[in-house]
């Protein structure tokens, strides 16, 4: 797969960022068909999307509980989990649409909690043309530059640490965060 090595790169920067304990609960908000990449405990991880045939494979996979949810309105009790985690879903959402998220990941994070997302981001480099191909063709209407992305999730959450990487011609860019006092 294309992207594979991409997601190994993602995978090690996640794990860095996470205190992974037994009792943790991780939410992957819009996990898609990769599921349970970062082969979290499958007791602590809880993978949604929108999508129920992606969902329906992965409840069979023995590796985490997955929903079909909007996740504008996600079904779990306030303060359940410890880490909030995207992988490529912020490029699909207007900055409204985000509103919403934000207001449902504060309502479900524990106090402590880490929110890190990741997405696919425009290229730094004016060279990279199939990156920034890629990414104008994407079917996510609202690609980001990486400090377009940084400015929106800033404005919600205080970003720890920030993370870029070109993989080929794919650049992708994490933050890892806490919510706003």
């Amino acid at each position: 797969m294309l992207l594979a090595n991409s997601y190994e790169i993602l995978k090690g920067i996640f794990l860095d960022n996470m205190e992974i304990r037994r009792d943790m609960k991780v939410l992957d908000i819009g996990c898609g068909w990769r599921g349970n990449f970062c082969n979290i405990d499958p007791g602590s991880y809880y993978g949604t999307d929108r999508d129920s045939k992606v969902i329906e494979p992965l409840i069979t996979s023995n590796t985490g509980y997955f929903s079909a949810m909007d996740v504008k309105e996600l079904k779990f009790d306030s303060e359940y989990f410890d880490y909030a985690i995207s992988v490529s879903l912020l490029h699909h959402l207007s900055a409204d649409e985000l509103k919403d998220v934000v207001a449902e990941v504060k309502r479900v994070l524990k106090k402590g909690g880490k929110i890190i997302f990741a997405d696919g981001v425009y290229p730094e480099s004016k060279f990279n043309l199939a990156g920034w191909l890629i990414r104008f063709f994407d079917r996510g209407r609202y690609v980001r530059g990486r400090d377009s992305l940084r400015k929106l999730l800033s404005g919600y959450f205080f970003i720890e640490k920030e993370y870029y990487f070109t993989d080929k011609i794919f650049a992708y860019s994490l933050f890892v965060m806490s919510i706003k006092k």
